[in-house]
């Protein structure tokens, strides 16, 4: 009896060793499955890509919030430092920061990047761009909007043509430099959000006007998350 019980069990060990020699057989030619699958990590589903282009400017703005207390901290020096770097630039009039001091907003007046109704950048208006190279020559760290107003002379159409060519314009020259496409907006305003009632001269040429949005982008998150922001 005791060696009939032996010999039962000796056979179930064979048969369990050929089923799993088996199934090692398959899963070598097969990507997997079967009774060896649970050995095999599930695949990490791939975040899907978002693409700026469709989204709205405040959408864009909220783009890639910064959760950790120490990446915002990181964000924030270097956003404080280069509003200050960009405030020295001449004939820039203004640079704030917005979303907590984690989002750079430069205006530029057009007058000094356009002549009046004109929709070709200026020799001159290279001396306002050209410090913003930087923001795309590090590949994924920011994503840039650019936002242009009119006053309210002229019709709706037509303001609304003139901002767009001029945005256009400003995004061909980023482009020029090195911008990727794919992370450069641009939005025509026309005159629908002017900062002044359009009265007199003086408040019309402060409506008419560029913004350059700089957003940080998933990469510069990361790397303040580690403590360390690798900008030159």
């Amino acid at each position: 009896m005791t060696y009939k019980r032996v010999s039962i069990l000796t056979l179930l060990i064979a048969l369990l060793l050929l089923t799993f020699e088996a199934e090692a057989q398959i899963f070598k030619r097969q990507e997997g499955g079967g009774f060896l699958s649970i050995f095999k990590k599930e695949k990490k589903t791939e975040q899907p890509v978002i693409d700026i282009h469709t989204l709205t400017i405040d959408e864009n703005k909220n783009l890639h919030q910064v959760q950790s207390p120490i990446a915002r901290k990181k964000i924030k020096e270097y956003m404080v430092n280069e509003q200050k770097r960009l405030l020295k630039v001449k004939n820039i009039s203004a640079v704030k920061l917005e979303r907590d001091g984690e989002i750079l907003k430069a205006v530029l007046p057009m007058e000094k990047l356009f002549l009046p109704n004109g929709v070709t950048l200026w020799n001159r208006a290279e001396m306002m761009l050209r410090p913003f190279v930087k923001y795309f020559e590090q590949k994924g760290l920011f994503h840039i909007l650019i936002v242009t107003h009119s006053d309210n002379t002229g019709s709706i159409d037509y303001n609304l043509t003139l901002t767009s060519s001029r945005a256009e314009a400003i995004l061909q020259w980023f482009l020029a430099e090195g911008a990727d496409k794919a992370k450069v907006v641009t939005y025509a305003m026309g005159g629908e959000e002017p900062l002044n009632k359009n009265r007199t001269m003086s408040e019309r040429a402060q409506n008419r006007r560029a913004e350059i949005y700089i957003i940080p982008g998933e990469e510069m998150i990361r790397q303040a998350q580690r403590g360390k922001l690798d900008i030159k």
